[in-house]
């Protein structure tokens, strides 16, 4: 599988449409993605966080929600990542850690839009922050 695995944190940029999320439009549109199941929950988090905060509409929210529970990532199964999740426990939390095991296991790199993630040391998979406009420009020329 050609493509990327991308996590929650560029998942919300791209649903709701914002600046960010416009600039990694045609990277996401042109691949194959995968992500863990999880991320589902965790970008359905970052809404209610949105919305209770007053920063988004209820609205805005299930019109994201909608349009990601129809999205066309192939979503794996986090219980299948359980172990190779664990590998990384040292160097970042379990919920970043299973994008590892899920790029991983697809032979894949990640996108994502969370520096500390990406910069994490010692780990053995490609993580690109795409808000990095130099990272981004390199994506956009592959």
């Amino acid at each position: 599988m050609n493509g990327y695995v991308v996590d929650a944190s560029l998942v919300v940029e791209y649903l709701l449409k914002t600046n960010l999320g416009h600039a990694v439009t045609h990277i996401l549109e042109q691949n194959a993605l995968a992500a863990p199941e999880s991320m589902n929950i965790e970008s359905l988090s970052a809404f209610r966080r949105s919305v209770l905060k007053g920063k988004m509409s209820e609205s805005v929210a299930v019109d994201a929600i909608h349009t990601l529970s129809t999205w066309d990532i192939r979503r794996i199964r986090h219980r299948e990542l359980l172990l190779d999740t664990w590998t990384h426990f040292r160097n970042v939390w379990a919920y970043d850690s299973v994008y590892l095991a899920t790029a991983k296991r697809l032979d894949l790199e990640v996108l994502n839009a969370d520096a500390k993630f990406a910069s994490a040391p010692r780990i053995d998979v490609a993580i690109y922050n795409v808000r990095d406009t130099n990272v981004l420009a390199q994506l956009e020329s592959r």
